[in-house]
């Protein structure tokens, strides 16, 4: 990658996101602007040309997948790549129906970072070779363990109060922590299981032996 291009780095785990813009930087890349919530990255898309957007899928207290939906109808020549730690064919396939071009694990080496850049900004669609592998599973019928989504203990107290039809007050009373906590944990399982709704949840939680 010779092009001196304009990155966006969205994530909220600061550790990486450093640890990935002082390899970027490396690669004779001009610019690289950091945000670790919507509210900045919107505010970097609307006052610098970028050329590129990594953007975690699982994005603080936002869906990845939503936030790059909104900024690819105002920013239409900005590419986005989806940075993940999910490996669950279901998330890649929902990134990829989306808005973004591209999909890595946080798990790639830096070169599969720099060509799935260089191919997202020739006007291709990438997956990690990682990623590939595991859509290739699904496809097969491969059970593996990164086909089935990992899953907190706190997670899966949620789930099962999810599964009993408790509502977001009682569960929080239940287990002791705030209704705020609560809705974090039950977006984390929506994305975990690419579930649209409480039914699609349970259902998918039952598909994978999540629940009884």
């Amino acid at each position: 990658m010779t092009k001196l291009i304009n990155i966006a780095l969205a994530d909220d785990h600061r550790v990486f996101a450093e640890g990935l813009a002082s390899l970027l930087q490396k690669s004779t890349i001009q610019n690289i602007y950091m945000a670790t919530n919507s509210s900045e990255l919107s505010s970097i898309m609307e006052h610098h040309a970028i050329d590129l957007a990594f953007v975690d899928i699982e994005f603080g207290k936002d869906d990845g997948r939503a936030v790059v939906k909104n900024l690819a109808k105002i920013h239409t020549d900005c590419k986005y790549i989806a940075l993940s730690s999910h490996g669950e064919p279901g998330i890649i396939k929902s990134a990829l129906k989306g808005a973004f071009d591209g999909y890595i694990l946080k798990t790639d080496s830096l070169a599969t970072i720099i060509e799935c850049i260089d191919k997202v900004l020739s006007g291709e669609k990438y997956i990690s070779p990682d990623s590939g592998t595991h859509l290739l599973n699904e496809i097969s019928g491969i059970k593996t363990n990164t086909t089935i989504p990992k899953l907190t203990k706190r997670e899966k107290e949620v789930l099962d109060c999810v599964a009993k039809e408790m509502s977001t007050k009682e569960i929080a009373a239940h287990l002791y922590i705030s209704e705020k906590t609560v809705e974090v944990h039950r977006g984390n399982l929506m994305l975990k299981l690419d579930a649209k709704n409480a039914a699609g949840l349970i259902k998918k939680a039952f598909d994978h032996g999540l629940i009884n």
